[in-house]
């Protein structure tokens, strides 16, 4: 098989020394010579311009420069869109279709198979889920064969498809400016041929980049910026006269009980999300990459877009642009909330349009957002549709209803419904690979504040005749309401399932996401140690979940919040106002590192109900006390066991401040390593061919042999 870095076929055309670049190919302001090489503006995310971009040069005997162009320059390579940096031990310089690496011991470039490298960080879950990118067939069956031997059977996977082959063969030297295809993935819309360094993409139906037939090529080193595995600092442009990034140097290996460290993620998690305002704030950008999240919840606020009601419409993205294009810079996927119309479009801002015509306004706006945050650089596919929709209207003489803003569709369930049905064939007419959410439903406070049967309203043929009309539905869960759900299962679960339910009731099966989850500091005796606990808690429970084999699972997992607010009794976040680290974001980073890519396998959980007997439970036993929660999930070769005790609901339903601890046996000849929420080793006791660990409310992670 082929290795992950080394270039092993190279053609003629490949290896013959080509022409610079002539005029046709830009040169002008957007590119132009500069000492040992060139200056390319048109990938700096700004335009292009000259101002600030990205050299290739021979500088320092690496004649990334010379390469370039004897493969065939920007057509075969793309602009570039990164400094040169350090990667796994080599100096690399990526651009739009592909990375090279530069070989000392025969003086010459390599391409990177990105998508191999892309595996190697965990990233086959999200490219499935946003790319559509499939995983890589087992090719076990190369060992031992001949090169060509090897080649032949994997072009044999193009066999069926005429018009992917021909795509993957109309360059000068397919295998290696192509990579080898590893995979093909036939869905209901699209075929999908993944490949070492590129994906070919032939299109089933008229899509707006594409027609029938057609076949589009994802390249390799944008699809590598995007899923977020290149250094930060190599993606910034700069200007000519820069030598660009200087990268640090290697990390030293990790010894295996090691501690793991702080700092930027090895992975990220496809599940794992964030949320705080502002978007554009260093401290938030900075701590939300390095965080392991791949979501940012962003709200889309329609009255600061669209200020004034004018024809034609003048719309101010300048905001929102800056905002979504920071967050793909450092590799994070923007989830999109559309909020707060203008005054004269409704009043309350949060809830019902003022006449049909402000809804076509609506509409209007819709439509030009997702025409332009669908495309490069923002490449937005998830649209939520306001926030606690189910929220009932306090104060109609107020701007947000008497509430905080968002949604006050509450009592008018018939006019959400109205919406979706109008609002989502719109968003599917401009991108048909859009995703359109439910707004995220409070669904607890029932009563005067919210309305707790606003989504049977919303499905109900009589009233909002909604089903159908969304693709995912969004709620928001907070663990002091947990006794409101505990009946449909454990903690977050439950609330899941109770939603699942009245979905089912009405005929639907949608995916769900959890728009906000956490744990306020508020001057009760909850610590930082709670909500760290809390955070490895919520995150295991919602990948479990991810795995339900109907699809209806949780796909996304919203932290509230990145960073505490001022108010030292509203304290959400990770991190402290100013951006200082808390546990519960050193907890974060650590389940990502030991979940990302991790694949829901069983659960060995105790019941959350039942026989009670010397378990001291409340209630006659309604709820069962000290109840040990056992997941167990697939990471790579090995088993992880995410183990916690949760001493059931507290004071207003809360789990923090228990003491509850249980002792679990452990095969010794299987075991790995035993870690905490921050990575630490933990003690443990050996019994003869057993390993006693004593399990708390405070998740530890098991790794064992498979």
């Amino acid at each position: 098989m082929q290795p992950r870095f080394a270039l092993t076929v190279l053609s003629a055309l490949a290896l013959a020394v080509l022409p610079t670049l002539s005029p046709a190919q830009g040169q002008g302001r957007d590119d132009y010579p500069v000492a040992e090489g060139w200056f390319f503006s048109q990938a700096n995310g700004r335009g292009g311009g000259g101002e600030v971009g990205f050299r290739v040069t021979n500088e320092d005997g690496i004649r990334f420069w010379d390469w370039f162009q004897r493969y065939g320059g920007v057509p075969n390579v793309g602009y570039p869109i990164s400094h040169r940096f350090r990667w796994n031990g080599f100096t690399v310089q990526a651009f739009q279709k592909v990375i090279f690496q530069w070989r000392p011991e025969n003086q010459s470039v390599a391409l990177v198979n990105v998508f191999d490298e892309l595996s190697a960080a965990n990233r086959d879950d999200w490219l499935l889920a946003f790319r559509q990118v499939p995983r890589s067939r087992d090719w076990a069956s190369d060992r031992g064969k001949a090169w060509p031997e090897i080649v032949a059977s994997h072009l044999a996977l193009l066999d069926p498809y005429p018009a992917l082959r021909a795509a993957y063969l109309a360059v000068d030297d397919p295998i290696a400016l192509n990579g080898l295809p590893m995979g093909v993935h036939e869905l209901e819309n699209v075929i999908v041929v993944r490949a070492q360094r590129k994906v070919f993409q032939q299109w089933k139906v008229d899509v707006p980049w594409a027609r029938v037939g057609q076949v589009v090529v994802a390249n390799g080193g944008d699809v590598a910026k995007e899923a977020g595995i290149l250094p930060e600092g190599a993606l910034v442009p700069q200007p000519p006269t820069s030598r660009g990034f200087s990268p640090p140097p290697d990390p030293a290996p990790l010894a295996t009980a090691a501690p793991l460290p702080a700092g930027p993620p090895a992975s990220r998690s496809p599940i794992a999300g964030l949320w705080h305002k502002p978007i554009e704030d260093d401290i938030f950008l900075r701590r939300a990459a390095e965080s392991g999240a791949s979501w940012v919840r962003v709200f889309l606020t329609w009255e600061e877009v669209e200020p004034e009601l004018a024809d034609p419409p003048r719309y101010n993205w300048a905001a929102t642009d800056r905002a979504l294009r920071l967050l793909r810079e450092r590799g994070l996927q923007p989830l999109v909330n559309i909020v707060d119309p203008p005054i004269w479009a409704a009043f309350p801002t949060c809830g019902p349009f003022r006449s049909p015509a402000m809804q076509e306004r609506w509409l209007r706006f819709v439509r030009a957002a997702v025409e332009r945050y669908r495309l490069p650089p923002y490449n937005v596919q998830y649209w939520v549709l306001y926030n606690e929709p189910d929220f009932r209207i306090q104060n109609p003489a107020d701007k947000f209803g008497g509430g905080w803003g968002g949604g006050c569709w509450g009592n008018h369930p018939a006019e959400y419904g109205a919406m979706l049905r109008a609002t989502t064939p719109v968003i599917k007419a401009v991108d048909p690979n859009a995703r359109v959410v439910f707004g995220p439903l409070a669904a607890d406070g029932c009563g005067p504040a919210f309305n707790c049967d606003f989504l049977r309203q919303v499905l109900d043929p009589a009233l909002g005749n909604a089903a159908g009309a969304f693709d995912l539905l969004a709620f928001n869960y907070f663990p002091f309401y947990r006794r409101n759900w505990e009946q449909y299962g454990f903690s977050l679960l439950g609330k899941a399932e109770g939603l699942r339910q009245q979905l089912a009731a009405a005929g639907m099966k949608v995916p769900l996401i959890v728009a906000e989850t956490g744990i306020v500091l508020d001057g009760t005796p909850k610590t930082d140690r709670d909500q760290a606990n809390y955070v490895a808690q919520a995150l295991t429970l919602a990948l479990a979940d991810q795995a339900r084999p109907d699809g209806s699972g949780i796909q996304i997992a919203i932290w509230f919040t990145l960073r505490d607010s001022p108010d030292p009794n509203d304290r959400w976040g990770l991190t402290t106002s100013d951006g200082a680290i808390k546990l519960s974001y050193r907890a974060y980073q650590t389940w990502v590192k030991e979940l990302a890519g991790a694949r829901w396998l069983r659960s060995l959980s105790e019941p959350s109900y039942g026989g009670s007997a010397g378990r001291g439970c409340e209630g006659g036993g309604a709820y069962r006390c000290d109840v040990l929660r056992h997941e167990v999930f697939s990471v790579g070769e090995t088993e992880k066991w995410v183990l916690w005790v949760d001493g059931g609901p507290r004071p207003r339903g809360e789990l923090f401040g228990t003491s509850a601890q249980r002792q679990l046996r452990l095969p010794a000849d299987r075991l790995l390593a035993v870690r905490d929420l921050e990575g630490n080793p933990v003690d443990y006791q050996r019994e003869g061919s057993e390993i006693v660990l004593t399990v708390t409310e405070s998740p530890r992670y098991v790794t064992l042999r498979r």
